[in-house]
């Protein structure tokens, strides 16, 4: 995925640009299979998208039949992904996730959630304040 906006992150000073900063960032939510999770990694790296965290040995129950709880009963967990996306960018990521999600067989959870983000400060030592 092309970052457009990426360019205008840092100022002429090399600190972080307060307008781009202050633009608007959203943080998108991914569940997915946590077997899955470094076919996701190499889709990430795949499109240059980096700037993600991820939390594994995720307890979930998604609906009767789909619980991954770590268990006998319910073997398996999940993963999130979260990550923060520039809100110009964030209907690209959207697209490019779908496309991705459409090369998984359909029984693999793959779930997305969209967040506001009041404020990203991602170096102190680099944003003047």
């Amino acid at each position: 995925m092309e970052n457009k906006t990426i360019k205008n992150k840092f100022d002429k000073n090399g600190d972080y640009d307060r307008e781009y900063m202050d633009a608007g960032f959203k943080q998108i939510s991914i569940f997915i299979n946590g077997n899955q999770k470094n076919n996701l990694v190499d889709f990430l790296d795949s499109i240059k998208f980096y700037g993600y965290a991820i939390v594994k040995d995720v307890e979930t129950s998604w609906e009767g039949s789909k619980r991954h709880r770590k268990t006998h009963a319910w073997p398996g967990a999940d993963c999130i992904f979260f990550m923060t996306v520039h809100h110009e960018n964030v209907e690209g990521m959207i697209k490019e996730l779908k496309k991705y999600r459409m090369t998984m067989p359909e029984n693999i959870i793959f779930a997305v959630a969209i967040s506001p983000i009041d404020k990203i400060i991602p170096d102190l030592y680099r944003m003047e304040i």
